[in-house]
């Protein structure tokens, strides 16, 4: 009571809040590193696939004129012959030149009716000037000598002022045959061939006679 008069009341009452509880928030931070390694694909070679082919034999077909109807050799000799070209003046003709073609190179050619050059297969005779007015139907008969270090060349054509006197003649073939080399591989490969032919026919054989003697060996003892 006595505490009431003296100006001490009760104390009063305090309320507190009730404290929340602390909410602690922890951040996971997730890094996620994705990693890729690509290689730079390589580009493609091409493929080169080789072919080797088989050599056939090759024709070739060649024309030879024939000259003999205004050529001829006169004489022969050891290196050298005496030829004759005929000619016939079909018109006037004033300056001749009659070139000629041989099958081999000739060394000299020499005519005492024609001034001459030329060289090798291929040879001109020209008019001189007591001989080169020729009239209608005149004969020239062309006298010269081949001197030659090889083989006996012949004449395979004849131009008199640019026109063709030889005919053509029946074409001749020449066959080239194949190389040595390929008939070898292609004996080889028969008789590769054969020789694994036989192999398998001795093997079966032998499998035959293999049989053969089991058979035997298991049937006799049954018999006796």
């Amino acid at each position: 009571m006595e505490a009431l008069f003296c100006g001490y009341g009760p104390k009063p009452t305090t309320t507190e809040a009730p404290t929340q509880p602390t909410q602690q928030t922890t951040n996971r931070e997730t890094t996620t590193t994705a990693e890729s390694s690509t290689q730079p694909s390589q580009p493609t070679q091409p493929t080169q696939q080789t072919t080797t082919s088989k050599p056939s034999p090759t024709t070739t077909t060649a024309t030879e004129n024939d000259c003999s109807a205004i050529f001829s050799i006169e004489s022969e000799d050891v290196g050298s012959w005496h030829g004759l070209v005929t000619l016939t003046a079909e018109t006037h003709v004033q300056g001749w030149e009659v070139k000629m073609t041989f099958t081999e190179r000739i060394d000299n050619l020499e005519s005492p009716l024609a001034v001459v050059s030329g060289g090798g297969k291929q040879w001109t005779l020209s008019s001189k000037s007591f001989d080169d007015d020729l009239e209608v139907g005149t004969v020239l008969e062309l006298r010269f000598e081949v001197y030659y270090s090889r083989n006996s060349p012949d004449v395979i054509n004849i131009e008199f002022n640019g026109d063709e006197l030889c005919e053509e003649g029946p074409p001749s073939s020449t066959t080239t045959q194949m190389p040595t080399l390929w008939r070898v591989r292609i004996l080889v490969a028969g008789m590769g061939s054969l020789t694994s032919l036989c192999l398998r026919i001795l093997w079966v054989g032998n499998l035959c006679l293999a049989l053969t003697t089991l058979l035997i060996t298991c049937k006799l003892p049954s018999e006796l």
